[in-house]
């Protein structure tokens, strides 16, 4: 699977080397894409219009909006000015990775963020959990094992 500035994701078959399918998933950029642990046929991606978004093979037509960045008050002129014009500003959501322990917990990231979200794919919309460590922007994550299911971030 890949995903790409083109706002679109590709699943591929490595044996072939050929493209299986290839989608539209996000309304800008994408940045990030992973499996639900144990399972062939759905995904998630997150990317530059702030969203993580679910995804089916066995049934392409829809995906499921698991989480959209809360819409930021315009703090410059030119956040206002990207506002007015139609296109507010938003924090993209740069990785994703899911809890090896329990499939249903996903943790994500903002770009330019000091704070790490875990969300729970069984209730959308809001973080379940707000991790605030770092006294810099993250720019990676990644669980340990089922057994130790520890999440290591690093930031600059």
């Amino acid at each position: 699977m890949t995903s790409s500035i083109d706002t679109t994701c590709t699943v591929w078959n490595i044996e072939s080397a050929s493209a299986v399918t290839q989608l539209i998933a996000h309304d800008r950029e994408v940045y990030d894409v992973a499996w639900l642990p144990g399972s062939t046929d759905i995904f998630v991606s997150v990317g530059a219009d702030g969203s993580l978004r679910a995804f089916d093979l066995r049934s392409l037509e829809h995906s499921t909006i698991l989480y959209e960045t809360p819409t930021p008050k315009p703090q410059s002129a030119a956040a206002a000015t990207a506002a007015a014009a139609g296109r507010p500003a938003t924090a993209p959501l740069l990785r994703i990775a899911f809890n090896p322990a329990d499939a249903n917990y996903i943790s994500t990231f903002h770009v330019d963020s000091n704070d790490v979200q875990i969300l729970d794919m069984r209730s959308p919309g809001q973080p379940v959990l707000e991790l605030k460590a770092h006294k810099a922007p993250i720019n990676a994550l990644g669980w340990g094992s089922a057994d130790q299911p520890y999440l290591a971030t690093a930031g600059e």
